[in-house]
């Protein structure tokens, strides 16, 4: 996977509904087949539609060392009957509950990756039951830690002379997806000395000559830049996390309030305050002239619904 071209959607996508704490299901749909994510509490749990030969859990445990294969016979039979695999191989005693969990956890990470990496896709969310018919893991991985851990694999060859020389040759800062992404993230301490320097405003060649691991920042670098979480100084970039998450509540028939954004001030002053600060982000003309169409839709239609919930505060 060399470019992640349709990661910058799926990865806005995956923030608005964390950030919602949405629960149901997710459709990616592409030419490489449909795929779908279980999303509970807004953490994506389980993935289907995504695997590849040795991807299944009770085929990670055994490449692991983790399995015991003679107390697992008879468990693919049962799981065939709707019965959830995980549960059933720490039943018989043919997996520790630790190794399943451990299994689950990089079972989801491959699987985003590999989503990560399709081209094209179209995403439907249905809000409602998370169940997708395989097992979910059992803790939370946070958006940010599996967007990025995709990118990280991604980019792990990425040429380092290349990228330090795109780098040096302008002046980068975060973008609101990237400053939604690295917010809550886990970096690895040259990740997070780069990303203090971008927000600081530091000398890219400064950074270089202090930087002890170049090579992970560059691949850090390049994927940044596939998700279009960097851009560079004066560019103007639309807050897609924001537009994804309005667009999320029209389509859960929010009321005025929550669209709004309003907490403790009720009146009609403070739904003007808040509706001029939303829309000074999220207004169509903030688009630039390479814009989808799609996106300039969703633009047109979140400042409309904005300006009618201004009307309907009393």
């Amino acid at each position: 996977m060399h470019r992640l071209s349709t990661a910058s959607v799926l990865a806005t996508a995956l923030l608005a509904l964390e950030r919602a704490g949405a629960t149901g299901v997710l459709h990616v749909e592409s030419g490489a087949g449909n795929a779908r994510l279980a999303i509970a509490g807004g953490t994506p749990r389980a993935v289907t539609g995504v695997q590849w030969p040795g991807d299944a859990l009770g085929e990670r445990l055994a490449q692991s060392g983790d399995l015991r294969r003679d107390a697992s016979s008879g468990v693919a039979r049962r799981a065939g009957r709707g019965l959830p695999v995980g549960r059933l191989l720490i039943d018989v005693g043919a997996a520790r509950p630790e190794a399943v969990a451990y299994a689950l956890r990089t079972q989801l990470q491959e699987r985003v990756r590999v989503l990560f990496g399709r081209e094209g896709v179209s995403l439907r969310f249905v809000e409602g039951p998370a169940a997708i018919g395989v097992p979910h893991v059992g803790d939370p991985v946070s958006v940010a830690d599996l967007v990025l851990g995709a990118v990280r694999r991604a980019f792990a060859d990425s040429p380092h002379a290349t990228d330090w020389q795109a780098l040096r040759a302008g002046a980068w800062c975060l973008t609101p997806l990237g400053e939604a992404l690295l917010d809550r993230a886990t970096l690895w301490p040259a990740e997070a000395a780069f990303v203090a320097a971008l927000r600081a405003e530091t000398d890219m060649v400064s950074l270089e000559v202090g930087c002890r691991d170049a090579a992970r920042v560059t691949a850090f670098f390049a994927g940044l830049r596939a998700l279009r979480a960097v851009s560079r100084r004066g560019e103007c970039d639309l807050p897609s996390t924001l537009l994804l998450r309005k667009t999320l509540e029209l389509r859960q028939q929010r009321d005025a309030r929550t669209l709004l954004e309003l907490t403790d001030e009720l009146g009609p002053a403070a739904a003007r305050r808040s509706f001029r600060r939303l829309a000074g982000a999220l207004h169509p003309d903030r688009l630039g002239p390479h814009a989808s169409e799609a996106l300039r839709r969703a633009s047109t239609e979140v400042f409309v619904a904005l300006q009618t919930a201004v009307g309907e505060i009393r």
